[in-house]
């Protein structure tokens, strides 16, 4: 298989396991369960391209739409796990300024 077939196929196997994003209302424990699991799954598809040299990693033309749709993917999980990580910090905050409040005499 030569270059440009190998990174079509790439491109074609991460878009397939880059799920869109949950809901930015999603409970973030849910949020970061599918993330993970997408993670995992691409992990293998990541190496396999990255094992290409540097120099002949362009996207073929073909495949410059789908290219296109998983960076935007990438974006919007990206968004989806700031407001996540966001919402636990908040949670975390909340619940410790409450037993805080309970520990002072």
């Amino acid at each position: 298989m030569d270059d440009t077939t190998a990174i079509a196929q790439a491109i074609d196997e991460l878009l397939a396991a880059t799920p869109e994003p949950p809901p930015l209302e999603a409970d973030p424990a849910e949020v970061m369960a599918a993330a993970d699991l997408m993670l995992r799954q691409r992990a293998p598809l990541c190496s396999a391209l990255a094992g290409l040299p540097a120099d002949r990693r362009a996207v073929p033309g073909s495949h410059a739409e789908h290219y296109a749709t998983l960076l935007s993917r990438n974006e919007r999980w990206s968004a989806c796990l700031s407001h996540a990580r966001h919402v636990i910090r908040e949670r975390m905050d909340g619940s410790r300024r409450s037993r805080n409040s309970y520990s002072q005499p």
